[in-house]
């Protein structure tokens, strides 16, 4: 909630009408839905015409339904939907600034949203397809959907087409090593390495086939798939060479997209990764290394090279397909499991089928369908956490979701031995400790700044963030 100003205020105008009390939450959220509409009406709707030459990224039909679906979601989720932490957040006139009560015609709400943004029938999920059998490449079509213009990429809904520093962004998700002069900094955490799924579908606590421990023993292929880039001969199809530590044999395609483990060979980098202490890429005295062990690998080019300085275009992509589909699939759950089982069961599948993996389903091979509403809500979080993956809505959804207190209060974050050699590396199998977080529940919500506080005396403090 923020002051809601709708009309020119005149600057000579008296104090007390300069000063602007906090407008409700839901007040503001149905002022943004008429204005959202009304720009969708007033905007084109062919993506294909307005994003090529000059008008490439610039405002369409689809982007202002996006963002109205976004806002409508996050305003039927628990954060602000009847949250009792805010009931007593009020103006000084008594004024509740935030929802005190559940309505669950907001998730209908937005459901219609969404339905108006994916019955444009203007997006589609990106894809290639494997010349030799026909059929998605899940590695090509995962990796390269980052790469791939919106001219020809109709996942995009809404992009930012230059001005996206991806060389430092590059530099930062990439090894220093061997005077390749990347920054060894931006890594990523054992719990995100644990929550993708094996290449059966399933949770690796659910696969019985899933080991955290040793290395193995024989070259893994994956059909489907030209991907290439596991090893120095550039082998089609060969995803993990033999001696590769077991836990991350055998993961999904998105796996391999998503994180760059210790060993695994970066063909720009002419060499395999050696995140351990006294290894090219580890501690060694200094501090840029990735201390869990990990760097992020999505949205990173095959052929960036801090080294030589070369950085292929990308598109900074703000909000993509593959988000609403999720979001269509949660919304149905939340409004009735039983009822709309199918049609949600229907877009999780449509992400797993270009993911490489197993569907929801009966037939032989595919993964139980989810038993109850908790079972489906908890297989859509799963599924939006590793397809979503370093994008920025994880934190998001943690927030809408209230979950922040599970997620950190004393949970420890962890990863491999980073302190221990190219053997104890693997000690304890990622459970070594890198920090623990402490959590508030007012940090759901960010404070005031106390320099707009003292401007205006109207002006209520966030929950828990007050002064005394």
């Amino acid at each position: 909630p923020f002051p809601l100003i709708t009309s020119l205020v005149n600057e000579n105008a008296p104090l007390d009408e300069l000063l602007q009390s906090r407008t409700p939450y839901d007040e503001i959220v149905n002022w943004l839905d008429a204005e959202f509409k009304d720009l969708a009406d007033q905007l084109p709707l062919e993506s294909a015409i307005v994003q090529t030459g000059n008008y490439y990224g610039r405002p369409t039909k689809g982007m202002a339904l996006a963002c109205r679906a976004r806002m409508l979601l996050f305003a039927a989720s628990p954060l602000f939907n009847g949250n009792p932490l805010y009931n007593d957040i009020k103006n000084s006139d008594g004024v509740n600034l935030f929802p005190t009560s559940y309505d669950p015609n907001k998730w209908v709400r937005a459901k219609e949203a969404t339905e108006d943004l994916l019955n444009l029938g203007v997006y589609k999920l990106y894809t290639e397809i494997n010349s030799s059998t026909g059929v998605i490449d899940p590695f090509l079509s995962f990796q390269n959907l980052f790469f791939t213009r919106g001219d020809v990429n109709k996942e995009i809904i809404f992009v930012r087409p230059g001005g996206t520093n991806y060389a430092t962004y590059a530099s930062h998700c990439s090894p220093k090593g061997h005077n390749n002069r990347g920054n060894d900094g931006y890594c990523v955490t054992q719990q995100l390495v644990d929550a993708f799924f094996t290449k059966k579908g399933l949770p690796i606590s659910n696969d019985p086939d899933y080991k955290s421990t040793e290395f193995s023993t024989q070259d893994i292929y994956y059909t489907n798939t030209s991907y290439d880039l596991s090893t120095r001969d550039r082998t089609k199809g060969l995803i993990t060479p033999g001696n590769t530590f077991n836990m991350y044999v055998n993961r999904e395609p998105r796996f391999y997209v998503t994180v760059t483990y210790n060993n695994l060979y970066i063909p720009t980098y002419e060499n395999n990764t050696e995140f351990f202490d006294g290894g090219a890429d580890g501690k060694n005295g200094g501090w840029d290394y990735p201390p869990t062990g990990y760097l992020n690998r999505k949205k990173v080019s095959p052929d960036d090279s801090p080294k030589t300085g070369a950085f292929p275009y990308r598109p900074g992509i703000v909000m993509r397909l593959g988000e609403f589909y999720l979001n269509y699939a949660e919304i149905l759950n939340e409004i009735d499991y039983s009822a709309n089982k199918a049609k949600a069961i229907e877009y999780l599948n449509k992400i797993r089928e270009r993911a490489g993996i197993p569907l929801y389903g009966n037939a032989a091979g595919q993964v139980e369908i989810p038993k109850s509403y908790k079972d489906m809500q908890t297989a859509i979080r799963n599924e939006r956490r590793v397809e979503l993956a370093m994008e920025g809505i994880r934190y998001r959804d943690m927030r809408r979701w209230l979950i922040g207190r599970d997620l950190y209060d004393n949970q420890p974050i962890t990863g491999m031995n980073t302190l221990g050699n190219a053997t104890t590396f693997y000690d304890n199998s990622g459970k070594h400790l890198f920090l623990k977080r402490i959590w508030s529940d007012k940090m759901y919500l960010w404070p005031i700044p106390q320099s707009a506080m003292d401007k205006n005396a109207r002006l209520i403090q966030n929950y828990q963030w007050s002064v005394d």
